[in-house]
């Protein structure tokens, strides 16, 4: 027995020159021995109170000699030996070879051949050594490997019952009672304070009997068992782990299978504490799906890496992302570094959505995808690495797939990898919708050829959406598209775009729109202009499905000072042919379009009577307040409308065009989803702030708000707050906080107010009277812009104590950024997001304000805590 020098520190060992001495204690040899005198004898009982203590203490070892010495030792090694003679009370001088039985001359000496874990003390002390914690604490030196770890003394019970029957034999045989003792005391001591188990190397008795005596121990929080032969009952030891409520589990290397896993998994649903589970290197494939759907919902990590799960893997992903469960694999942890966050639409047991941006992940996927076990109905791949073509034949495999995006922009594939794109597409029978960004691939007329022709005998194809910018398509490209389109009779929904292809001609491009026109059950289109003489050509060329056609997206690449008036004319000229118009896309920006061309477009898009959906970009342009009454005298007109999007952003409006704009937009009675940018325009904010205060009122059944006021900072704020005074600046902003705060079936808002407030006291005022979102029981996704707003330490209060109400929160952006807030502020907004219990998404900016280096450490803090309630939290802390 060894004892470790004290309790040194890691900094007074390095300062010391010598290792500390051990301490050393010689059982039999460092304690009297009989006989004893009366003052031996008091030492003797002192020591032996205690001496479990230094077998079981977890700074001490155990060496020990169980082998009896050999006869052949004992004849060459004949020496004499001091021996205790009972009958004459001394010590006499014997040959050892009397100690031989062979040899056996004094018949009053007794040879001890009892083993070593038969007597009494022997046993209980190795008992005690194996029941510390640490490994590698106890060994028998003719042994090249330790005893087992964080053995479980006996129970007193068994301990009593062996001895009884003659298990252990005492030398003394009132020893026996005070080694019960200490047996009792140390077996209750170890099972109050025990934390940590671990039991390895097991046989299935000895697992057995470890498993009945687990129940004494009332505080374990953390049991490991590890390589060892689990029992036939294993369903009754399940069962009794998981009704001592512990905290961590580890059953490894011990040849779990998915029989027991799937036990396991319903011992699981009687323990509403376990918190971490780890079966690795077991022998379970499916049974790790019953495992993470286990309804136990404080189980937050289940490792079961280096086990066969590649069929199921995607299936365990998804259960575990649903559960924000945690779980560690291989195969697991590729699709939690390639899922591309964001797509909702992917979120479900047979949909993946991936972004793969290296030649690992590449080859990975390829390995997974050959494995995968469970249908995957919808993919979305976005490829970021050279080798993407690799990927192409395992999609192919993928014969149940419905439907699939691929964006492969920039990879240089060229003909070649367009054509082996196309031998996978042809494989996929089932494929009823296929998105394909082929941009910037220099593809040719042979890759237009391969690709057109294999989607043609797509048979359930359905919805068709392509992107072929910037390649290298000329006009036999286009005419065989043009030829293919003609034999797709079935689909209902297309996008094509063929812009940065200059090869093209007008004549090519008329063709295709015709054999676009010949798609009868075509409801859906989107044509990406490339001048002005294809949108000329638009309205002519779809004239067979005029009457059918429910959908139409334009959008104009001419970018030139005299292209506004005439591009928006001709659109004007060819929705006049569309009447039967369920939504419509414009995209108009950046065309220098003015009074004249805005009038003559809102007279034709105010025609379009069973509009449901608008959406219409005229940013970037010269539009006058003349050109938005237009706008807002045809939105008069569509009462239809349920979806707008408007971006109306960087043109000339004016407080008149502002407020006959935000007049109409409160008077459609249909409206549920709004989406307006007016930032950089002429308007004054006091104008805009009444004017919208007054539409939010009314529109009292929207679900998606998104309002962008963006203004340049100038000196006239300055002016304009002077004028009107602090306290008009708060009620101003006051009110349109709380007209906010009635939308009562909002469920995203967006506000953009960025430059826009502009004083201490209005921003103040504002997120004062944001507090009243807390009223609105289905807003989930919020985000504010409130940089260059004047926001100080006390707006940060008012903006935490907000934060801090709106508890039905998945997901927050906001950005503060160019501000002035100091460690205070951060302080109080890491408190306000520290309260969103329900969060899973959060983007926050805040640079450029007078944080110091304590403010950066609150609000990282904050999101490491947030980051630790388990999967599904993503988070954005931008320069900090």
């Amino acid at each position: 027995m060894s004892v470790e020098g004290g309790e040194i520190s890691a900094k007074g060992l390095a300062l010391s020159s010598k290792r500390p001495k051990p301490w050393v204690f010689l059982d039999y040899m460092s304690l009297f021995q009989f006989v004893r005198s009366s003052d031996e004898e008091q030492c003797y009982q002192r020591a032996v109170q205690g001496i479990h203590a230094m077998y079981a203490h977890e700074h001490t070892r155990t060496l020990r000699i169980a082998r009896l010495t050999p006869a052949e030792w004992k004849h060459e090694n004949a020496k004499r030996l001091k021996v205790y003679f009972e009958p004459e009370k001394c010590v006499k001088e014997v040959a050892a070879w009397f100690l031989i039985p062979s040899f056996f001359a004094v018949s009053d000496l007794l040879l001890n051949e009892v083993p070593f874990l038969k007597r009494g003390w022997c046993f209980s002390e190795t008992q005690w050594s194996a029941s510390r914690t640490a490994t590698s604490r106890s060994w028998e030196v003719d042994s090249t490997e330790a005893d087992p770890a964080g053995e479980l003394p006996m129970t007193p019970e068994a301990f009593e019952t062996q001895v009884k029957e003659g298990g252990l034999t005492f030398s003394h045989a009132q020893d026996a009672k005070f080694v019960r003792q200490l047996q009792l005391r140390v077996f209750q001591y170890r099972a109050k304070a025990i934390k940590e188990l671990k039991l390895s190397s097991l046989g299935e008795r000895e697992l057995e009997s470890a498993m009945e005596t687990l129940q004494h121990y009332t505080g374990l929080e953390t049991l490991e068992i590890t390589n060892c032969k689990l029992p036939v009952q294993l369903p009754s030891m399940l069962k009794a782990i998981m009704h001592m409520q512990i905290l961590a589990l580890s059953v490894d290397q011990s040849g779990m299978d998915d029989s027991s896993a799937c036990a396991l998994a319903k011992a699981l649903e009687q323990n509403k504490a376990l918190k971490s589970l780890s079966l690795r290197k077991n022998n379970i494939k499916d049974g790790v799906v019953a495992l993470v759907k286990a309804n136990n919902p404080e189980l937050t990590k289940l490792d079961v890496s280096e086990n066969d799960i590649g069929p199921c893997a995607l299936t365990i992903f998804k259960y575990a992302k649903g559960r924000k469960r945690e779980v560690v694999h291989r195969d697991v942890g590729f699709f939690i570094d390639a899922e591309e966050p964001g797509d909702t639409e992917y979120q479900k047991a047979d949909s993946l959505s991936l972004l793969l941006t290296s030649e690992e992940q590449v080859l990975r996927f390829v390995e997974i995808i050959s494995a995968l076990g469970s249908p995957l109905m919808r993919l979305k791949l976005t490829m970021q690495s050279e080798p993407c073509c690799d990927v192409l034949p395992a999609i192919g495999k993928l014969q149940q797939l419905t439907s699939l995006s691929l964006d492969m922009k920039a990879r240089s594939i060229q003909d070649a990898g367009c054509t082996a794109l196309a031998e996978a597409l042809g494989q996929l029978k089932q494929l009823q919708s296929v998105t394909l960004n082929l941009r910037s691939n220099s593809i040719g007329d042979e890759g237009c050829r391969a690709l057109a022709e294999k989607l043609r005998h797509s048979p359930q194809l359905t919805t068709m959406n392509l992107h072929l910018d910037d390649n290298q398509i000329n006009n036999t490209g286009c005419l065989l598209w043009a030829l293919n389109l003609r034999e797709m009779q079935q689909l209902t929904s297309m996008r094509v775009s063929f812009r940065g292809n200059k090869e093209i001609s007008g004549d090519a491009w008329a063709e295709y729109l015709e054999a676009v026109g010949n798609l009868r059950r075509l409801r859906h289109v989107t044509l990406v202009s490339l001048r002005r003489r294809t949108i000329e050509a638009s309205p002519k060329a779809l004239k067979g499905v005029v009457g059918h056609l429910r959908e139409l997206y334009l959008a104009s690449a001419a970018r030139h000072r005299r292209a506004g008036a005439s591009v928006c004319s001709t659109l004007a000229g060819a929705l006049s042919q569309l009447q039967q118009l369920r939504s419509i896309g414009l995209d108009v920006a950046d065309n220098f379009v003015d009074d004249l061309g805005c009038t003559a477009l809102a007279d034709a898009l105010g025609k379009l009577q069973w509009l449901t959906t608008m959406s219409l970009d005229m940013s970037c342009n010269s539009i006058r307040d003349a050109g938005f009454r237009a706008l807002s005298a045809a939105l008069r007109r569509l009462q239809q409308l349920k979806h707008v999007t408007l971006n109306l952003r960087s043109n000339c409006m004016g407080d008149a065009g502002c407020r006959d704009l935000a007049k109409v937009l409160g008077q459609l009675p249909e409206l549920s989803s709004l989406s307006l940018d007016i930032g950089f325009n002429t308007w004054r904010k006091d104008i805009a702030l009444t004017a919208w205060t007054q539409t939010l009122s009314q529109l009292r059944d929207l679900a998606f708000v998104s309002l962008d006021m963006e203004k340049r900072p100038k000196n006239r704020h300055l002016l304009l707050q002077r004028e009107l005074g602090k306290t008009r600046w708060a009620s101003l902003y006051t009110a349109f906080g709380q007209a906010l705060g009635k939308l009562q079936r909002v469920e995203i808002l967006h506000l953009g107010l960025r430059g826009a407030i502009g004083s201490v006291v209005g921003c103040t005022g504002l997120v004062n009277a944001l507090g009243s979102l807390a009223q609105l029981q289905k807003l989930r996704s919020l985000s504010l812009d409130l940089e260059r707003d004047c926001l100080t330490g006390q707006g940060c209060d008012a903006l935490a104590k907000t934060l801090g109400q709106l508890q039905h929160l998945t997901a927050l952006s906001l950005a503060v950024a160019e501000n002035r807030i100091e460690a205070s502020g951060c302080f109080a907004l890491a408190t306000g997001l520290g309260q969103l219990k329900e969060l899973t998404s959060l983007r926050l900016r805040v640079s450029q304000n007078c944080t110091t280096e304590e403010g950066r450490a609150f609000l990282k803090d904050a999101f490491s805590r947030m980051q630790g309630r388990g999967l599904g939290f993503e988070w954005k802390l931008e320069e900090l």
